[in-house]
């Protein structure tokens, strides 16, 4: 059964849901599982819960959170930054090593999640594994496509009125963290000898990921690519329901690495 509790410094106390293995002997490995930017975040949570429930069958302990300023987690909207939040992923591993007694950790993001993970790696944080999951890897093109979701929004009367220089999708955007969320570029973002696996997961044929995994191979970076075609609605209500998606990435975290 899954416990939910608060973790982290008590002037930024986190929200955090653990998945104990539910196998009579679990894994030394624990997942971590790293939640996009506010604006797709309901998108995904069902998807991600059911992704733990999967790791944590498999007897992998596994924990997902809410960032600084988002969701249930302490601080409001105007609080929650990209440097911020890529603390909080390294605050939500040492919990997880903690709570699941394990001595790896491996890290499934989703869009602005995974991109943090990697930076946060980049930055030494100490992974087995890295799942990348239709990761941001240009700034300006997810701005873009927030962008384009928002005026289609409007267009159907779902989110009316103008659109506020500080918000994106009903969720604050400040000026800073606008050009700080077009800045990125992922393949920049050095991981060699930083992880022993990396996994790149993709629902599209997005050309972004054919340069992301290009700048791999140019770095000397080993690793898996695979792009998920769904059996059947990928979605429903918005939310994105991508059964074979959640069943590849558990497939290929249990998996031993050769």
């Amino acid at each position: 059964m899954s416990r939910v509790l608060y973790f982290g410094p008590a002037e930024i106390q986190l929200l955090g849901v653990f998945h104990p293995s539910t196998e009579r002997v679990q894994r030394s490995e624990g997942i971590l599982l790293c939640y996009p930017g506010p604006q797709e975040y309901m998108r995904i949570h069902w998807a991600m819960r059911r992704l733990a429930g999967m790791l944590s069958q498999r007897g992998f302990p596994t924990f997902r959170f809410d960032y600084h300023g988002t969701g249930d987690s302490a601080g409001d909207s105007a609080a929650g930054t990209l440097a911020r939040w890529q603390q909080d992923i390294a605050l939500a591993h040492e919990e997880l090593i903690a709570l699941g007694q394990v001595r790896q950790v491996s890290i499934v993001g989703f869009r602005l999640g995974a991109t943090l993970a990697a930076r946060a790696v980049n930055a030494g944080l100490a992974v087995k594994s890295l799942a990348l999951w239709d990761p941001v890897v240009s700034g300006s093109s997810y701005l873009a496509e927030l962008m384009a979701q928002e005026d289609l929004e409007r267009a159907w009367s779902l989110c009316p009125g103008p659109r506020h220089a500080t918000e994106l999708l009903g969720h604050h955007l400040s000026e800073s963290e606008r050009r700080a969320t077009k800045d990125i570029d992922l393949p920049t973002v050095t991981l060699k000898a930083a992880v022993q696996r990396l996994g790149l997961f993709h629902t599209s044929a997005h050309t972004d990921f054919d340069h992301l995994s290009s700048a791999w191979t140019a770095q000397g970076l080993d690793h898996t690519r695979r792009q998920v075609t769904e059996d059947g609605p990928p979605r429903r209500r918005g939310m994105i329901m991508a059964n074979k998606a959640l069943a590849d990435l558990a497939s290929w975290l249990e998996a031993e690495p050769t």
